[in-house]
């Protein structure tokens, strides 16, 4: 992606884009889906 970027006009700014998204998904699903998870309130099994 990052050649693709540095291409030319037309592909730059898809290329940054495409390069945002795919952090930006990294970092929610590394981080905070977990922090959610485990800050959530848990109900205990009755067994």
């Amino acid at each position: 992606m990052i050649p693709l970027s540095a291409s030319n006009a037309t592909w730059g700014p898809f290329a940054f884009a495409v390069m945002f998204g795919l952090t930006f998904a990294i970092c929610l699903t590394l981080v905070l889906v977990p922090v959610l998870f485990f800050r959530a309130p848990h109900k205990k099994a009755n067994l």
